[in-house]
């Protein structure tokens, strides 16, 4: 469920991927951190796992790092345990995915799975990002593709449907930042700019011509610690 990459960093990073993704799309992450990523295939499991983690390996504290679904994983597991993360950074997060859009999610996957997460994929990103998007299709989207679970995808999308991002449940989180592509057409800016307004001392990070990955961009980490 856990994979740990030693990268010599001496602080550990939490990785958590996104819905019909896995944590092979952060394969070209470069963050100052040994990483913890997680799988992914059993998202209501992320917290009683990601404790057992933490406990074996005798970890004082730990980085989150939560995209799209994996965003409410992180903020959920934040809220419950602030003296054990030490920072927060939620990638392209919604406040919450409504009951009627997850199951015309559903539908789609019931009926042609193959066709529908071509067509999600694709909306990841922008216009401008064609270039990345065409690369990715022919490898690793593709790779995804061969190996659809309907089932699973559908599970997942029943613990989607039940979570939010409660501003007031951040209010202790450490270092809590919010990053985010302005041309996001899964999780409009609009609302995670909101999001951020109704959190003390959240930061957001916008990427201009920027869809809903924007972790795949060459200038993100530099970006990311600006701040």
């Amino acid at each position: 469920m856990f994979e740990f990459v030693d990268r010599a960093a001496g602080r550990t990073l939490v990785l958590i991927s996104g819905w019909a993704f896995d944590s092979t799309i952060f394969s070209s992450l470069d963050l100052p951190y040994d990483y913890l990523l997680f799988s992914g295939d059993t998202i209501e499991l992320f917290e009683q796992q990601l404790k057992k983690e933490v406990a074996a390996r005798e970890l004082d504290n730990i980085s989150l790092f939560g995209w799209s679904q994996g965003a409410f994983a992180a903020a959920e597991f934040a809220a419950k345990y602030p003296r054990l993360v030490d920072e927060v950074t939620l990638v392209g997060a919604r406040s919450q995915y409504e009951d009627q859009a997850v199951d015309r999610v559903q539908r789609y996957l019931r009926k042609n799975a193959h066709l529908f997460l071509s067509k999600f994929y694709k909306e990841c990103f922008s216009k401008y990002e064609q270039a990345v998007y065409h690369r990715l299709r022919d490898s690793l989207l593709a790779d995804y593709l061969k190996s659809i679970s309907v089932e699973k995808l559908a599970s997942q999308l029943d613990w989607l449907r039940n979570k939010r991002i409660v501003p007031t449940s951040l209010k202790d989180a450490a270092r809590l930042t919010f990053v985010h592509g302005r041309e996001d057409a899964i999780a409009p800016a609009a609302e995670v700019a909101e999001l951020a307004n109704r959190i003390p001392g959240a930061q957001l990070i916008l990427f201009e011509k920027t869809g809903h990955i924007p972790f795949l961009r060459n200038d993100f980490s530099n970006r990311l610690y600006e701040k």
